[in-house]
């Protein structure tokens, strides 16, 4: 194994490993290339969207946001899945409605999945959520949850509102497999 050692403008940079000649290097890029052709919507992160999140949605706190994104104003990535775990009564409910409040400021609508029959619109409306732009859908399994998730992204797609959605499902655990 071979140290080898990179200078930047202000400490030394140490990468381990054996120094690999450019021909090496070019079957490395080869067998990746070989792994791409897989399936059809793989590719190099270089020139992929799926590495690039061109929004996110403010958590309503600064910290928080800092913590999840590395910015103070950024928060969750928007276009991804996001979960929040922890012991009830933890703020998980609060935390999602204040991120619904947020994402309805830069234009979402919600679409909030309901397992606990718990959701107060008054709680809702104190955190300033427009309650009049959430549906709430019941559901009461994984299977019900799946078919209502994809009943509701085909009726989106087949509708081509310029609406964006907020797709929220609160509380994984009560509901059964």
């Amino acid at each position: 194994m071979t140290k080898h050692n990179t200078w930047t403008e202000d400490f030394p940079v140490t990468a381990l490993g054996p120094k690999e000649p450019k021909e090496k290097k070019s079957m490395a890029m080869d067998f990746l290339k070989e792994i791409k052709k897989i399936n059809d919507m793989a590719d190099f992160i270089d020139d992929s969207t799926m590495g690039n999140i061109p929004e996110y949605i403010s958590t309503g706190s600064l910290a928080l946001n800092g913590i999840l994104s590395g910015d103070l104003f950024k928060g969750i990535p928007a276009g991804r899945v996001t979960g929040f775990m922890g012991k009830s009564g933890t703020g998980k409910s609060f935390l999602t409605a204040r991120i619904c409040k947020e994402a309805q400021l830069i234009g979402y609508d919600i679409v909030w999945f309901e397992t606990e029959n718990a959701t107060d619109k008054f709680f809702l409306q104190r955190l300033g959520v427009d309650t009049s732009r959430v549906i709430i859908i019941p559901v009461y399994s994984v299977e019900e949850f799946r078919n209502q998730t994809v009943k509701v992204i085909e009726l989106f797609e087949k509708a081509k509102e310029d609406s964006i959605l907020f797709l929220l499902k609160d509380t994984f655990i009560i509901i059964s497999s």
